[in-house]
């Protein structure tokens, strides 16, 4: 049997956490960080696949320096990292790009859109 691919999620909204699960639980071995603090803890110590993250986490810092930490640790330096909100304008995903955002995700989710979109990242 095939290793499932991993995934961190992380989102500061339970119900956010909770619908991703259900979209990808059974394709994808989940991780999930609901801060800043959390995801940096699992970004230090495991290496995934795929790392989405909610660009406003509710607390001090966001996932934009999610992004710029993943970006100088040696672990995950390479995964495609993936911006998760709910401002879905192109400016805000052409911002997102800029920023280094590999890809993008808006909220709320869509379950077709979502798996389409992860299979094609993790290709």
């Amino acid at each position: 049997m095939n290793k499932k691919r991993s995934i961190l999620i992380v989102e500061d909204e339970q119900i956010n956490r909770e619908l991703l699960r259900i979209f990808l639980e059974s394709t994808y071995q989940l991780t999930f960080a609901a801060d800043f603090d959390t995801a940096v803890a699992y970004v230090d110590s495991q290496q995934f696949d795929l790392i989405i993250t909610d660009i406003r986490l509710g607390n001090r810092l966001d996932g934009i320096q999610l992004l710029k930490h993943i970006s100088t640790q040696g672990l995950n330096k390479k995964v495609q990292v993936v911006a998760y909100t709910a401002s879905d304008t192109s400016i805000n995903q052409k911002s997102f790009a800029e920023e280094g955002f590999d890809g993008f995700l808006s909220k709320p989710a869509n379950q077709e859109e979502v798996l389409m979109n992860i299979a094609a990242w993790l290709r």
